[in-house]
């Protein structure tokens, strides 16, 4: 993994951790409070942490090694694979919540 690349994804993962952290507070309590959406968020967040120690080594040592720069790309997949499934998670919430509303408005 080059340098290039390592400094493209220390820049990447910062924006993962804050839109986990931001978006997280617009789905619904009762999915939040699930094993696995808690799992999941750990998941992420570690594995963004992770990237970042990862990356900024890379930086620093003008590229890393073949192993290194795959554990980065795998946290990497990790981290925004994770992501998007909880914006999945999201769009779920908003959609239950805007039936919700129809049925007390028709009801």
């Amino acid at each position: 993994m080059t340098e290039a690349t390592c400094a493209v994804l220390s820049a990447v993962y910062p924006l993962v951790l804050i839109t986990v952290v931001l978006e997280q507070r617009s789905i619904h309590l009762s999915i939040r409070r699930r094993r696995w959406f808690r799992v999941l968020t750990f998941t992420i967040v570690a594995g963004a942490l992770i990237g970042i120690a990862l990356s900024v080594i890379g930086v620093q040592l003008h590229g890393l090694g073949p192993v290194a720069g795959a554990a980065n790309w795998l946290v990497g997949l990790i981290a925004v694979g994770g992501l998007g499934f909880l914006l999945l998670s999201m769009l779920a919430t908003l959609q239950a919540e805007e039936d919700a509303e129809t049925d007390d408005e028709i009801g």
